[in-house]
């Protein structure tokens, strides 16, 4: 029957494995920063957007484009450094965008976090969606804490009303930035006397900004937009300046692709050839008088069939070829070479370069090799050699075998005796 072994951890092994699991855990992203922020469109270059109208007591500031569907802009005393739509296609289209863009935000997640029935003072919260079912309070200070990220997203989804309290502020740190807060309130927002505001404030119906309010002031990091769909927005002394810059984090830099690259080949270099000496072209032959004389032809032998040319030893015999014409004697076929019956000399070969240890034919006697080497040569010097070399190590083997034989006679007489010389004892 087969037996279990329980695995026992030592004391050691049990403390190195939670760390190592707390470690990995660590290393993992916060969920918080996996929200999307929502896409403004058009809309994301306006400082204020409004559906109906725009009215403002006292001087205000809007740092920024001013986008209005309705007619016209009443009491607006103070100043605008941007352009203003009125009107026009332009601002309907930013209108469209806002809702577009406040669909996206009450329909991010999951996660979310959810807030109802808490007052946002005196929390810090980490990027991700937070969830209002009614109405939204902020009374105190609210941190936003980007731990580290570029641009992480905050999204507040209210179900109906956001009310601040005088002088609330929204305070963002460590990578939060006012660009990507988003504010989606079900239906109208007030904003309370010297609250300090950051971030997208996207109202269905309507915002109201008391004396002394103010959106995205602060400067660096800081920014906010104030969006209307369907209603107005009524100012008092108010100040709101748009983000500056992309919202977008910065896209990657692409890497550059290596691109493979050929090994240098290097070129051929052309080998010297030794130059060729043009072969003599049977013809006319001019003389020292200038008159040419005419190239001898052999005539072929009236005897049917190929006859042998005849040759006298050092001369070279010119072969007829087709046309009758005798070829060069350096086609004359070398020693040793064989030619195919029915063929005849072609052009003449080039000059062959000779080898190093070329013997010359039909030589017998002293040569002298390159290199400045004289040795003996003739037809039967080599293998002579080699048959009595062969013949003086088949002795040199065959004695080799007898004086083995005798060294071990000794031996073999203490062991067997004398193999029955000589009388017993």
């Amino acid at each position: 029957m087969p037996t279990t072994r329980s695995l026992r951890l030592r004391p050691r092994h049990r403390l190195v494995i939670p760390i190592a699991v707390l470690v990995a855990a660590m290393a993992l992203p916060p969920t918080g920063l996996a929200a999307d922020p929502p896409d403004l469109g058009t809309a994301g270059d306006y400082a204020i957007v409004a559906n109906t109208t725009i009215t403002n007591t006292g001087v205000s500031l809007i740092d920024g484009n001013l986008a209005l569907v309705g007619p016209s802009v009443t009491g607006m005393g103070g100043v605008v450094t941007g352009r203003s739509d009125i009107g026009n296609a332009a601002a309907a289209r930013a209108e469209d965008d806002v809702l577009s863009a406040h669909h996206d935000a009450t329909a991010a997640g999951p996660p979310v976090t959810e807030m109802s029935g808490v007052d946002l003072g005196g929390k810090t919260l980490s990027p991700g969606v937070y969830h209002f079912g009614s109405s939204a309070a902020l009374h105190g200070t609210l941190t936003l804490d980007g731990q580290g990220a570029s641009n992480p997203t905050f999204i507040f989804q209210i179900g109906s009303t956001l009310t601040t309290g005088t002088g609330a502020r929204v305070r963002l740190t460590n990578g939060a930035d006012g660009c990507a807060v988003f504010w989606a309130v079900g239906s109208s927002a007030t904003i309370g006397t010297a609250t300090s505001l950051q971030g997208n404030l996207m109202a269905l119906v309507s915002i109201t900004m008391t004396t002394g309010a103010t959106i995205g002031v602060g400067g660096g990091r800081n920014g906010g937009r104030a969006f209307a769909q369907n209603g107005a927005i009524t100012l008092d002394t108010n100040t709101i300046i748009a983000p500056t810059g992309s919202c977008n984090p910065p896209a990657p830099t692409p890497k550059p692709t290596p691109v493979p690259t050929a090994p240098p080949t290097a070129a051929p270099t052309a080998r010297p050839t030794a130059p060729s000496t043009p072969a003599p072209t049977p013809g006319a032959t001019a003389d020292p008088t200038g008159a040419p004389t005419p190239a001898t032809t052999p005539k072929p032998s009236p005897t049917s069939g190929p006859v042998p040319p005849v040759s006298t030893p050092g001369v070279a015999t010119p072969i007829p070829t087709a046309s009758g014409s005798a070829a060069s004697p350096s086609a004359q076929p070398s020693p040793g070479e064989v030619i195919a019956p029915g063929t005849v000399g072609g052009p003449p070969p080039g000059p062959r370069r000779p080898n190093a240890f070329d013997i010359p034919a039909a030589l017998d006697g002293s040569v002298t090799f390159e290199g400045g080497a004289v040795g003996l040569i003739g037809p039967f010097v080599v293998p002579g050699f080699l048959a009595a070399a062969s013949g003086f190590l088949l002795i040199l083997l065959m004695l080799a075998q007898a004086l083995g034989a005798l060294a071990w006679l000794p031996v073999v007489r203490r062991r067997v005796g004398s193999f029955g010389i000589g009388p017993r004892r």
